[in-house]
């Protein structure tokens, strides 16, 4: 259990390091990732990027009892700044400090640091259209698409928990309107 949790500690920590100035975040300059999830919430997850990641949209819905929503949270991120807006709350907290950028960026992953966290490359598998490398360790299993995620499932507190994508397209045309941030929010500035 211990190790499990300071996995995901270790991940998390290591990857929310970067910046996406410092590294270019997506292997492609442009694309769509649609994700469904379940374990102790269930919900969907969708993502564009533009610009190998220097734009960043992600519209996260959380579902309780696969009816009701929960919670939805958009977040965007424009060169240097994060926006994360809270749609049920309608307010923006302004973030242009990137050292404490919070964006998934758990989604990007190499084997090198698989390899270095316990991870063995056990196949290859079909999610979403795109043939992945399987990695498989005590901590979960992920299922890698040039060093995206497009499947995790792992197992906490005697909860296994799966993310999934659903879709994926690259090299597509994005609207630079996906990236504008609603001007009748609340303004919160961090």
């Amino acid at each position: 259990m211990f190790r499990k949790l300071a996995f995901i500690f270790i991940i998390i920590n290591l990857l929310n390091s970067l910046s996406a100035q410092d590294l270019q975040l997506y292997p492609v300059k442009t694309g769509m990732i649609s994700y469904k999830y379940e374990g102790r919430t269930s919900g969907n997850e969708i993502i564009y990027f533009d610009s190998y990641g220097e734009f960043f949209f992600r519209l996260k819905t959380v579902y309780s009892n696969n009816k009701a929503v929960n919670d939805s949270l958009l977040t965007i991120l424009k060169h240097d700044t994060l926006y994360q807006i809270d749609i049920i709350g309608q307010t923006v907290i302004i973030n242009s400090d990137t050292n404490d950028f919070n964006i998934d960026k758990h989604n990007i992953i190499s084997s090198e640091i698989l390899s270095a966290l316990g991870f063995v490359n056990s196949g290859i598998e079909n999610i979403a259209g795109k043939s992945c490398n399987k990695f498989s360790g005590e901590n979960g299993t992920l299922w890698v698409w040039n060093n995206i995620v497009l499947k995790s499932e792992t197992e906490i507190m005697n909860t296994n928990i799966i993310k999934e994508a659903t879709e994926i397209f690259i090299g597509i045309d994005i609207p630079a309107s996906r990236f504008e941030v609603p001007d009748n929010y609340k303004i919160i500035t961090k």
